[in-house]
């Protein structure tokens, strides 16, 4: 998990939704949610980054309580928040695969972007699914996102060749 946080402590997170690939991620993702989330929901934001998604749905009126590992994160949603102080947003910093602090059958919404292809161990990625499960009420809606592993070969040799290395690829695969 310090890999996690060293990584996004070093990384401009909020930058990142400029990139037109993401605009087009969060765009489409949006696109859908919208169809299924209810009026007023409360979701929980599971590896909210920098608060891309808890803003947009805070904005339309839910409550949110973004979660995510990094504390730089968090400072980030926090600051930001003070600008909209009506917005029903907490954000707090947390793990993924321990959601004890949140009660079972709590959020109408769980959205999991981020986490799942940060945790590389198969139980971690479970209980991430079984916490998220658990905090959702009955016939709540589970958004996660998921980036096939093997994509990030092509995305580490445009960013930087030195990642190319052959412990690198092994890792990966």
């Amino acid at each position: 998990m310090d890999d996690i946080i060293n990584f996004y402590n070093t990384v401009n997170e909020e930058l990142r939704f400029l990139k037109n690939s993401r605009k087009i991620e969060f765009i489409t993702s949006n696109n859908v949610l919208n169809q299924y989330l209810c009026d007023k929901s409360y979701i929980l934001d599971i590896g909210a980054g920098t608060g891309a998604y808890s803003f947009y749905y805070a904005q339309k009126g839910h409550r949110v309580q973004a979660l995510d590992l990094t504390p730089k994160n968090i400072e980030f949603i926090n600051q930001k928040k003070k600008e909209n102080i009506e917005l029903q947003l907490e954000a707090n910093v947390g793990n993924a695969t321990d959601l004890s602090d949140f009660a079972d059958n709590t959020f109408d919404a769980v959205l999991c972007f981020g986490p799942i292809y940060h945790l590389i161990n198969e139980k971690d990625r479970i209980t991430c699914i079984l916490e998220a499960l658990r905090v959702l009420k009955p016939g709540g809606l589970l958004a996660v996102a998921y980036i096939n592993k093997y994509s990030v070969l092509p995305m580490l040799v445009k960013k930087d060749s030195k990642f190319v290395r052959e412990s690198v690829v092994q890792k990966v695969i």
